[in-house]
């Protein structure tokens, strides 16, 4: 009967340091993204220059520095914040590009709440302030096999299929948080890349469970508004615009890139 009751209470001791370590993670990960996008140049425009090889190839360069952003994801166990990096904004007085979509949103701070799977995000769109609260979005994650390194850390390889798109997953159980850059997660561990088809993100750097506390902020600013209502705001601002850029045809410096 002693040794029956031995095994448990050793087995039960092994386990509580791994508890006890993965509910005290803390830490901040670096990601770089990447965004595809087409550039659809307006044939009917009277300016001639838009359709010169050496302007196309301009447009694309400075959508391509446009889009390489940087994120800051600073987390504990129970919350995080996903930060898109401040940086000097360099204008092209030759060629201005004007996108549209989901790229074309200001994001303030993004809080996840990884207890309760909702999140909170500032927003900013044609010089109106949201704060979008909701759910964190749910996805159908079919595990596989593969594995591979990112930096120091074993990643393992997670696909869900979205109306979209398929998504890629690379996620770590080194790290047991069910959290990710922007809106992903519902995986055994943080991830540290994610590609949709349209956007990639890629983690560069973690600092884990450093001197300084992690310091969490929660968005209060902006007119609060489910998901889907931002959506509907943006895509009738959208239409409005690109109806009003139809009728007008002579200001050709202001182009529409679809995501």
């Amino acid at each position: 009967m002693k040794t029956k009751l031995i095994l448990p209470i050793i087995l039960a001791l092994f386990f509580i340091p791994t508890l006890v370590f993965s509910q005290n993670f803390s830490g901040t990960a670096i990601y770089q993204s990447k965004i595809n996008v087409e550039v659809d140049l307006d044939k009917d425009s009277t300016n001639t220059a838009l359709q010169n090889p050496e302007i196309k190839k301009m447009i694309q360069q400075q959508l391509k520095k446009q889009f390489e952003k940087r994120y800051f994801l600073n987390f504990t166990s129970k919350e995080a914040n996903f930060i898109e990096e401040e940086k000097l904004e360099v204008e092209n007085p030759a060629v201005q590009v004007k996108v549209f979509g989901g790229t074309s949103t200001k994001q303030g701070v993004l809080y996840k709440n990884i207890a309760k799977k909702d999140y909170k995000a500032e927003k900013e769109f044609f010089g109106k302030r949201f704060l979008v609260v909701d759910k964190m979005p749910e996805y159908n994650w079919e595990m596989t096999n593969e594995t591979k390194k990112i930096g120091n850390y074993t990643c393992h390889k997670a696909i869900a299929k979205t109306e979209e798109s398929t998504v890629t997953a690379w996620y770590t159980m080194q790290i047991p948080l069910s959290i990710g850059p922007d809106l992903y997660s519902g995986l055994p561990g943080m991830i540290l890349e994610i590609n949709d088809g349209k956007r990639q993100f890629l983690c560069t750097k973690i600092t884990l469970n450093p001197k300084k506390e992690i310091e969490i902020k929660i968005p209060k600013n902006g007119k609060k508004v489910k998901q889907e209502q931002f959506e509907k705001i943006v895509e009738k601002k959208v239409k409005a615009f690109s109806d009003q850029h139809k009728n007008n045809r002579g200001n050709s410096n202001v182009k529409i890139i679809r995501q």
